[in-house]
Formats: C-alpha cells, sequence, structure tokens
C-alpha cells in the first residue's frame, strides 16, 4: 500500500513523562505517527495498511471524527469467515466490497495526549481494548496499545532493580 493513501497523523514527543509512575504521561509512551483509515474505505485498504506497516490496529475516522480502532484479530476473524466462504464456492471479491465501517465496533473511547499512563492502562482494561487513540484538539495524534503499556512496566520495573 502506498503510504500517500494512509493519513498520517502526529504529535511530537514531549517530556510529558515516561515510564510507569503515576505522573507518566500517555505523550511519553505512543505510537506515532499513527496512520489512519477512514470508516468508507474498503476493507481490503485496512488489510494492506495493517500488513505494510506491521502494525496491528488501526483508528477509524469518518471525516475527521473518530469512531472506533480497528485490531488485527477482527481482520483475522473476517478473514477466516472469507476462507470458509470460498471453501463453499464463494469468491473472496466481496471482501473488497465491505467497508470498514461495518466491522469497527462503534462507541470509541479516546484519551488525551497528557493523561497518566495508568489512566491509559485502566481504559483499555475496562474496555477490555487492544489499543487506545491519543486524541488532541479533535485530531488523532498517537495511539497508545498494551505493549507500550508493557514496555513501560518492564522500564519501570528495571530502573526499579536497578536501585536494589
Amino acid at each position: 500500500m502506498n503510504k500517500a493513501d494512509a493519513k498520517p497523523q502526529t504529535l511530537p514527543r514531549g517530556t510529558g513523562g515516561s515510564g510507569f509512575s503515576p505522573s507518566g504521561s500517555v505523550l511519553g509512551i505512543m505510537q506515532t505517527p499513527v496512520w489512519t483509515l477512514q470508516a468508507s474505505d474498503p476493507l481490503t485498504k485496512a488489510i494492506n495498511l495493517l500488513g505494510s506497516e506491521k502494525a496491528r490496529q488501526s483508528p477509524v475516522l469518518k471525516g475527521d471524527e473518530l469512531i472506533g480502532v480497528l485490531c488485527s484479530c477482527h481482520l483475522s476473524e473476517l478473514l477466516a469467515a472469507s476462507l470458509r466462504e470460498l471453501a463453499n464456492g464463494k469468491g473472496l471479491g466481496e471482501l473488497n466490497r465491505v467497508r470498514i465501517e461495518e466491522v469497527v465496533a462503534g462507541g470509541a473511547v479516546s484519551i488525551g495526549p497528557y493523561h497518566s499512563i495508568v489512566a491509559a492502562a485502566q481504559v483499555l482494561l475496562e474496555r477490555r481494548s487492544c489499543a487506545l487513540p491519543v486524541v488532541d484538539q479533535r485530531r488523532v495524534v498517537g495511539l497508545v496499545t498494551q505493549g507500550d503499556l508493557l514496555r513501560a512496566l518492564i522500564d519501570r520495573v528495571k530502573e526499579l532493580e536497578a536501585r536494589l
């Protein structure tokens, strides 16, 4: 996929903090740039983006409004269903007609870049989500994943172990 087809949205990493202390902010651990998808895009575009960028999640926008997050686990389920259809004599051409908005769950939840890492972890845990878009002034500027939180925790534990 050509990166020009996707919409990168970034906010520079600041000195908002990092690590797992309550004062550490999301800004210090979020992934950026974020390659977003539009709700009206074909599902095949999501498959290409997530595959080419080696990402596992992407915020989905309708215009500039965040409507959800598409995770690779959603795509895996859809591809498995498509393979079953292929085995039953139906073509994969149907996949190209599916729009992203048809498979993304609504009710998008996001967090600001200066919220604490702990707050981000709580939202991900409570929502049982794999990723949390970071929004600043109504723009998606980053993405915090479960992996980002684990890395922050590991870094903090290593710091504490070094002090012992």
